[in-house]
C-alpha cells in the first residue's frame, strides 16, 4: 500500500490547518487572546453534548468524576433526542436540556452545499443559527431559557462555529477548543480542535484536561466502575460466542464481501448477528448463510434493545462508533478502526493500552489493561483521521485482512480475558 495516496481536496484543506503557516497563525491569535481561567469554583455549570452516542459515552467518565470531587457543582448537560437514554437517571448529572434544532445533526445534511470546505460551514451557521436566532420565535425561546438558567460556564464539547455562538449565548465564560480563526471567541481554549490530526490519548482525558486547565478541577477521586449509566442487562446463559454489529459508516466499514468473508470465519461458533438497520449489505449476508445453523440474523429497534442479548454473548466484534463506546461496558469487545482515530476513540477502560501485534502490512493491535481487555485493530495512515470526508480506496480499513482479525482473536481475545 502506497504511502500517499489520492485524497479529496476538501481533505487536503482540512489537513492544511495543521500546517506550520496556519500555527503560526494561530500562535499570533492565542498571544493577542491568550486563554482565561475561571476565577474560583464555579457553582454551576453547562456541558453542551447534543450530537451522537459515542461522543456522550467518552464523556460520562468526566462528568461522574467532577461530581465525585465537587458534589455541590451543579452539572447540566444539553443532550440530543439520539443520546437521551444515556442520561436517564444520572445520579451525577443534575439536569438535562434537550436541544435539536432542525439542520443541527450535521452527518444528516447533504454534502451539497452544507460539507463544502470553510463555505459549507458558513451556510450551516446562517440557516442554522444567525436565522433562526433572529426569526424563528421558538429558537428565541429556548436561548433566552438557557441564558436565564444563569450559567457560570458553559462547555462547547462539538466544537464548530454555531456552537461557538450558542455558548457565549448563554454564558459568559465558555470553553471550547480551537477551531480554527475563532477559538479566541472562547474565554478558554484547548490547544488543538476536540478531533486532530496529532492526537495521541483518549478523549475522555482530553476533556479532563480541558477542565483542569480551564477550571483548575482537580480530579483526586475516581470511579471507575462500569457500566457507566444505570442501565444493566439481564444475568443470561452464553448461547453465542460472538455477536457481531455491522453498523457504522460507509468509511468505516469493510466492504460487503469481506464483511461476508469475517462472518465466514468465524461461523464454526455460534454468531448473532446486526447491523444499525435492514441494509441491502445486511440482507445480502443473511441470505447467503441462512442455511448455516451457527449464524442468527436479528435487527433492532433502537440500541438499548440489544443489552438483552448482549448478555447471551461471550464476545462483540463491531466497527468504530457509538455501538462500540455504548455496548463494551458490558462486554469484551474487539473494534476495529478504520477512518476514525484509534488513539481518541478506543473505548475508556480506565486504564492504558498495550501493543499486542503488529501485521507486516502495518496493521496493529492494541490491548486494554483494563478488566474487560478491549482489543482495538488498526491501519495507522498519514491521511488518518479524515473526520469521515473519505476517499476512494479507503486503505485505513481495506488494509486489514479477515486473517489478522481472526489471529487476533484465536491468539488473545478467547484466550483470557
Amino acid at each position: 500500500m502506497p504511502d500517499k495516496h489520492k485524497i479529496s481536496f476538501r481533505l487536503k484543506l482540512h489537513r492544511a490547518k495543521n500546517k506550520p503557516l496556519f500555527r503560526v497563525f494561530d500562535n499570533i491569535i492565542s498571544k493577542i487572546k491568550p486563554p482565561k481561567k475561571f476565577k474560583g469554583i464555579p457553582k454551576i455549570i453547562l456541558f453542551i453534548r447534543n450530537d451522537r452516542i459515542g461522543d456522550a459515552m467518552v464523556t460520562l467518565p468526566i462528568l461522574r468524576d467532577l461530581k465525585l470531587n465537587y458534589p455541590e457543582l451543579k452539572i447540566d448537560v444539553l443532550i440530543s433526542k439520539r443520546n437521551e437514554f444515556l442520561f436517564n437517571n444520572l445520579k451525577y448529572v443534575d439536569d438535562t436540556i434537550i436541544f435539536s434544532p432542525d439542520g443541527w445533526e450535521r452527518e444528516n445534511l447533504p454534502k451539497f452545499p452544507y460539507k463544502l470546505f470553510f463555505i459549507g460551514h458558513i451556510i450551516q451557521f446562517i440557516q442554522f443559527y444567525l436565522i433562526p436566532s433572529l426569526f424563528d420565535h421558538k429558537f428565541k425561546e429556548d436561548i433566552r431559557n438557557l441564558k436565564n438558567r444563569k450559567y457560570d460556564a458553559a462547555i462547547d464539547l462539538v466544537g464548530s462555529r454555531r456552537y461557538i455562538f450558542l455558548s457565549k449565548s448563554i454564558s459568559k465564560f465558555t470553553v471550547g477548543s480551537k477551531v480554527f480563526g475563532l477559538f479566541w471567541l472562547y474565554s478558554n481554549y484547548i490547544n488543538t480542535n476536540w478531533v486532530s490530526n496529532d492526537d495521541k490519548d483518549f478523549m475522555t482525558k482530553k476533556i479532563e484536561d480541558a477542565m483542569t486547565s480551564a477550571f483548575d478541577f482537580e480530579f483526586i477521586k475516581r470511579d471507575k466502575s462500569e457500566p457507566l449509566i444505570e442501565q444493566k442487562p439481564p444475568i443470561n446463559n452464553k448461547e453465542f460466542k460472538f455477536f457481531i454489529h455491522l453498523g457504522g459508516s460507509e468509511f468505516r466499514k469493510f466492504n460487503p464481501e469481506k464483511e461476508l468473508e469475517l462472518i465466514k470465519s468465524l461461523s464454526n461458533e455460534k454468531l448473532l448477528v446486526t447491523d444499525g438497520y435492514g441494509t441491502d449489505n445486511f440482507l445480502n449476508i443473511q441470505k447467503k448463510l441462512s442455511e448455516n445453523q451457527n449464524v442468527k440474523f436479528k435487527l433492532y429497534n433502537k440500541i438499548t434493545d440489544i443489552l438483552e442479548d448482549i448478555s447471551k454473548c461471550e464476545y462483540l466484534i463491531c466497527y468504530d462508533g457509538g455501538q462500540a463506546h455504548y455496548l463494551s461496558q458490558y462486554i469484551k469487545t474487539i473494534i476495529i478502526f478504520g477512518s476514525g482515530s484509534m488513539n481518541l476513540w478506543k473505548p475508556y477502560e480506565f486504564e492504558e493500552y498495550e501493543l499486542l501485534k503488529k501485521f507486516d502490512n502495518g496493521v496493529i493491535a492494541i490491548k486494554s489493561k483494563g478488566e474487560f481487555g478491549h482489543i482495538a485493530i488498526h491501519r495507522p495512515m498519514w491521511c488518518n483521521p479524515c473526520f469521515d470526508i473519505g476517499c476512494e480506496l479507503k486503505p485505513c480499513i481495506d488494509t486489514i485482512r479477515i486473517d489478522d482479525i481472526k489471529f487476533v482473536i484465536d491468539n488473545y481475545m478467547t484466550k483470557n480475558r
